[in-house]
């Protein structure tokens, strides 16, 4: 896989100034995102470093069985616990003081 941008400093440029190819990936994560419901960073951050739900510390799982995939039906599974992508900063969050 080859980039299209690289980093200077704390932020991004075109790697070899074609922006129609910039432009349809970061359209393509954007789409994903619409469909998840949630910020791909965000997601990853959650099932990397874990969420706070319901006031406890918790490390879920994403589930993409095959009839929530066809509905766009994303969530994360937390101890037997449905945890909505789409619920971000509603019923779960990444940090406990709900700062983020």
């Amino acid at each position: 896989m080859s980039r299209l941008t690289k980093k200077v400093g704390d932020n991004y440029c075109s790697q070899n100034g074609d922006f129609y190819d910039l432009y349809n990936k970061l359209g393509k994560l954007e789409d994903l995102e619409e469909q998840i419901g949630c910020p791909l960073e965000i997601l990853f951050r959650a099932l990397i470093e874990g969420i706070y739900h319901n006031e406890k510390f918790e490390h879920p799982l994403l589930v993409l069985d095959e009839d929530n995939f066809k509905e766009n039906n994303f969530h994360l599974v937390v101890v037997g616990t449905i945890v909505y992508l789409e619920d971000y900063k509603k019923t779960w969050w990444l940090k406990k003081d709900k700062s983020e």
